[in-house]
């Protein structure tokens, strides 16, 4: 798989528009990955309008967050060491994490995706961090939580549903309930916990754990 990097006019929004996105999304993703990318998008878009933000923006992130998720991986790390953030070790070297850096840049050099906050979004959206704004926060949610994903999140996709997380502090704690259910399930396979997981859940709570499973 070939990754394109040329120069490309946007629209004034900071991004192309959505079905243009959606094409090049069809172009470089399996079936598989391609429907769990739609699924994450009307999540996102459910999303932000339960917590007032743009549904649009929303459904680009959802799109786009995976677009360089099944690149080789050499390309993937090609990609991602020419982020422009100084990113941590693990997100450059650990395999599952590659993917969000290294979409971020090439969405930005192809200039299918020029703002900054969708940017962020779509680099920190595996592991998250403590700093994300509220898009970031519900991608992150949207790609854990859309319906294709494993039945161990389907708690609490009906706590979500039944209105636990209403209300003007809702997202972070969804995103909190998101990363300990994450963390919990990483746990449980024997798999190292991103850093970024443990400290954006510290963030979220107020708490100051030093490792995982606090329970």
């Amino acid at each position: 798989m070939d990754c394109i990097e040329t120069d490309a006019h946007g629209s004034s929004a900071g991004y192309w528009p959505p079905d243009r996105l959606d094409a090049l999304a069809r172009s470089l993703l399996s079936d598989e990955r391609y429907d769990h990318s739609l699924r994450s998008a009307d999540t996102a878009v459910d999303l932000c309008a339960r917590y007032g933000l743009d549904a649009e923006r929303g459904r680009v992130l959802g799109i786009t967050h995976d677009v360089c998720k099944e690149f080789p991986r050499a390309e993937q790390e090609r990609l991602a060491a020419g982020h422009w953030e100084t990113l941590p070790p693990y997100m450059l070297t650990e395999g599952r994490f590659l993917h969000g850096p290294a979409a971020a840049v090439y969405l930005a050099k192809l200039g299918a995706v020029r703002d900054a906050e969708l940017l962020d979004a779509i680099t920190w959206h595996t592991t998250g961090r403590p700093d994300m704004g509220d898009l970031g926060l519900a991608l992150y949610a949207a790609d854990k939580l859309e319906p294709g994903r494993s039945s161990w999140r389907d708690g609490l996709r009906a706590r979500l549903d039944a209105g636990e997380f209403d209300g003007p502090s809702g997202l972070r704690s969804l995103a909190a309930a998101v990363a300990a259910l994450t963390m919990d399930y990483v746990a449980s396979q024997g798999w190292p916990i991103a850093p970024g997981t443990l400290v954006l859940y510290n963030a979220l709570t107020g708490e100051d754990l030093g490792s995982w499973p606090a329970r």
